[in-house]
């Protein structure tokens, strides 16, 4: 026995002995001094005691509660990483990774099962949603039902759809970024996403665009995502997660009923009225109205087919624009490559700005400066080695997506937007790092969807305008919050129509 295990024992002697005298403080001692051998326990002979962290991670949930309720959980963690290396123990239970090698090892085995964390977001429905299913052989059947909803060939055939909801939207931010003030890029390109994916999911627009006002439904899911970081941080929180529903405030349950309500009626449109229509809902539904799933289930996949085309789109989209307009030189080597290729608007099409290297590596480099999911997605250790490090069955991990792709190990210059590492052949960047739609069986079904957007939004808009930041210091990525998903800041863009065109 080590002097230290000694020390510890007859402390605890002495303590024990001390309260066994004072009856009236017995409950009260046999509390704390419990609760102190926890911390004991946690802090120098648990499994993970080995794996540096703060130290009040390593005996509460508290820290990493207080982490991801400030918005501020992206430049904690990398902090973090920065400080204590590439594996930090982010509270009693839990590792962070922050190398290439973790994200293989964790999500390319499908016995690294999803973390219950995940429970909050599919709480609205009898069943879990594509992108939440945690049991394999459930969410293996469900991807292949969903699968033919976007292939390359699937996807192509909703660009029409997609072009009907770009145009009014390129026209919109013309007419308001002629002002001095500019035009809120956020905000207009949220409603231009969401609109689409609404047509896409439920073959009906929000009509933001319209009059330029979010839906209620746009402005609720922002309201579910504070809930479910609401959640996170609660339930992680010894004892008050049976509490939960009571606490919960009566807003948030309205605005979750108003979801869930919304999604079923208007999947019960669409399911009553069959059609060729080429949107998400059709790959569901046959001819005669019956679907192949059922109906709960395609209630939640839609549910999660709104927010994943959206959210993660929207980041990424207005993360390549903030960053080609701090970078000029970027700006107008895109700028001449799109407008050397096509002679009108009319002419762009995803197939086309596919073969389009400059415009690929300015999307990809976006990917890689701002991903999409602001922090990992947990998983559950089968007893495996991570990175190196075997770590115990039952431990949450995972890969702090951010730091891997801003660590100078893996990219050179990691907090600069350079195109280039993505079309140099001489570049030395580690790119296999940067996995902005994930690995394995449970990689981003929408990814293809996603370039065809992220393609189309980007060439039209820098074809016909030329753009500016009407605030050059603003550090727009600081600004947005970072739970599960980002919370955006404005953007703030000057717009002038292209001479010519």
């Amino acid at each position: 026995m080590s002097l230290f295990e000694q020390s510890i024992r007859v402390s605890a002697h002495q303590a024990w002995t001390f309260v066994a005298s004072h009856p009236k403080l017995s409950v009260v001692g046999v509390c704390i001094l419990l609760q102190i051998a926890r911390w004991i326990y946690l802090l120098f002979f648990h499994p993970l005691a080995r794996f540096p962290g703060p130290k009040i991670a390593a005996i509460s949930e508290l820290w990493y509660a207080y982490v991801y309720a400030s918005g501020q959980s992206v430049w904690v963690l990398d902090e973090a990483h920065k400080k204590y290396g590439p594996v930090v123990r982010t509270s009693p239970n839990s590792l962070s990774f922050a190398t290439s090698a973790s994200i293989r090892d964790i999500y390319r085995q499908k016995n690294f099962l999803k973390a219950s964390s995940f429970d909050d977001i599919d709480a609205v429905f009898e069943v879990p949603g594509l992108g939440t299913d945690k049991d394999p052989e459930s969410h293996a059947k469900q991807r292949k039902l969903s699968n033919p909803a976007f292939t390359t060939s699937a996807v192509r055939e909703y660009e029409p759809l997609i072009n009907e909801y770009l145009d009014p939207f390129l026209k919109a931010i013309e007419e308001r970024g002629k002002d001095v003030q500019g035009v809120n890029m956020e905000e207009w390109f949220k409603y231009l996403i969401f609109d689409t994916a609404g047509a896409l999911s439920t073959g009906e627009s929000f009509d933001a665009l319209k009059g330029g006002v979010p839906h209620r439904w746009m402005k609720m899911v922002t309201g579910l995502l504070d809930m479910a970081a609401y959640h996170t941080v609660l339930s992680r929180i010894t004892g008050i997660k049976f509490l939960l529903s009571l606490i919960t405030p009566h807003l948030m349950v309205e605005e979750r009923k108003f979801h869930t309500d919304w999604i079923k009626d208007h999947v019960n449109r669409r399911i009553a009225s069959p059609s060729d229509r080429k949107d998400f809902l059709h790959h569901f539904i046959e001819k005669d109205g019956s679907t192949t799933c059922s109906v709960e289930q395609l209630y939640a996949h839609t549910s999660h087919f709104l927010p994943g085309t959206t959210e993660t789109t929207a980041i990424v989209i207005l993360a390549t624009f903030y960053h080609l307009l701090k970078t000029p030189a970027a700006w107008h080597q895109l700028q001449e490559e799109i407008r050397r290729a096509f002679t009108s608007v009319e002419d762009i099409n995803s197939t086309a700005l596919s073969a389009l290297p400059y415009l690929n590596a300015v999307l990809r480099e976006g990917l890689r400066i701002m991903p999409g999911f602001s922090n990992g997605f947990p998983r559950y250790s089968p007893g495996a080695v991570v990175s190196g490090h075997f770590v115990p069955k039952g431990t949450v991990v995972s890969t702090h997506h951010w730091t891997v792709v801003h660590d100078e190990t893996n990219f050179e210059a990691p907090y600069e937007f350079r195109p280039e590492r993505w079309i140099d052949p001489n570049n030395g960047d580690t790119k296999e790092a940067s996995q902005p739609f994930g690995l394995g069986s449970r990689n981003c079904i929408g990814q293809n969807l996603a370039w065809v957007l992220m393609r189309l939004y980007l060439a039209k808009t820098i074809f016909l305008y030329d753009l500016e930041l009407v605030d050059p210091k603003q550090d727009w990525m600081r600004e947005s919050k970072s739970y599960f998903l980002w919370i955006k800041a404005p953007l703030m863009v000057r717009v002038s129509r292209r001479n010519g065109v």
